[in-house]
This record gives structure tokens, C-alpha cells and sequence, in this order.
């Protein structure tokens, strides 16, 4: 199940422009913050398995993430600059690391707390307006990922992320919620005494 979480975690890039990109991009630079409530589906290409979670997401500028991870396991991943930390309090144990390259989906996640990333990880992009909002369609330059799709709704708060990768699997991450913070907040992890950890 651990493996399962982990590998979900994709990676994301960009240099583009669009009326509709823009004008995300701008409310993505004068947030202070992102919290959402979050379900997550991985289908593995090939197969009827579907694995659904759900968390909640904490995005403070300029580069710390919080996923906690309610169901079906509880787990918290927190990543700060280029270090990340997979905390499961059911195994009472952490696992401490460099950020992978392939966290996409957490890679996403910083990029959506700032916006800046976005116009690295990605190569070029279509958009178009629906009845609900907008769609903006990404190629990312990790060739791992063959698509990465937004779905904002009016006002331009994100609904769903479509994530492709190259062996044709996908993550599908529907927001319940999804909220841009108007104030500075403070995330962390503090591991509580005892917790075995182990670092690669």
C-alpha cells in the first residue's frame, strides 16, 4: 500500500502563454496559500483496479506541501524545497529523502502554491472555455508524463487534475474542495518521539 502511495506522487513543467493560462497564473501569484479537500483515482492501464484515496492538501508559498492521506491508510507527506517526508503513524515510521523526480502529482501540487513552477514543467498547452469553467490541457517537458489536464471552474479555483503517464495509467485528483488562502499559513511536521526513520 505504501509503494501505491509513493508512486501516485508524480511530477510536473512550462513555456507558454494563453488568455485563460494567464489569468490563472496571475491569481496563482497573488494567493498566500492553497487548502483542498481531495479524492484521489489511480487506474493502472491495462486493468479494471482502481484505487481511490482521500486527503487533504496545505500549500504554503514558497515551497512547502502537506498531504495528509485519511483514508484508506492514514499517511502524511510533507516536502519543503527538495526534501520530502512520508510519515505512516500506523507503521510508526517516517522515510526521509531527496524529492524524487517522479513526484509529479506533488510537484503539481508546489507549482499550483506559487505558480512559478508551472512555466518550468511544462512545454505547451491548449485551453478552451466550457459552461462550468476552463480546461487547460499541459505537455509536460518530464517525458515520463504524456498529459496533464486542469479543470478550473469560474473563478479559477482548480476542480479536477487528469495526469497521463507514458504507460497510458492515470491519477485523477477531484477537489471537494479547494480553497486560495488570503493570509500567510504555517505548515509542518513534527514527528512524534519514538517514530523509527529512515533516510535514503
Amino acid at each position: 500500500m505504501k509503494k501505491i502511495l509513493l508512486s501516485f506522487l508524480f511530477s510536473f513543467s512550462f513555456s507558454l502563454a494563453g488568455e485563460i493560462f494567464d489569468a490563472f497564473y496571475k491569481k496563482l501569484s497573488t494567493t498566500e496559500g492553497i487548502k483542498g479537500d481531495f479524492t484521489q483515482e489511480t487506474y493502472i492501464n491495462g486493468t479494471s483496479e482502481k484505487q481511490t484515496f482521500k486527503g487533504i492538501l496545505y500549500a504554503e508559498k514558497p515551497d512547502k506541501i502537506k498531504i495528509e492521506y485519511l483514508t484508506p491508510i492514514k499517511q502524511i507527506v510533507y516536502v519543503e524545497k527538495d526534501k520530502v517526508i512520508v510519515y505512516t503513524p500506523e507503521e510508526n515510521q517516517a522515510v526521509i529523502s531527496k524529492l524524487p523526480e517522479d513526484f509529479i502529482t506533488v510537484k503539481i501540487f508546489k507549482s499550483l502554491s506559487s505558480g512559478k513552477m508551472l512555466k518550468e514543467i511544462f512545454s505547451s498547452l491548449k485551453e478552451q472555455k466550457n459552461s462550468n469553467g476552463y480546461t487547460i490541457q499541459l505537455k509536460p517537458v518530464d517525458k515520463s508524463i504524456s498529459d496533464v489536464s486542469l479543470n478550473l471552474k469560474k473563478d479559477f479555483k482548480v476542480n479536477k487534475i487528469n495526469i497521463i503517464d507514458k504507460e497510458g495509467n492515470r491519477v485523477i485528483i477531484i477537489f471537494d474542495k479547494f480553497d486560495y488562502l488570503s493570509k500567510p499559513v504555517e505548515i509542518g511536521l513534527k514527528l512524534p518521539e519514538g517514530v523509527e526513520v529512515l533516510r535514503y
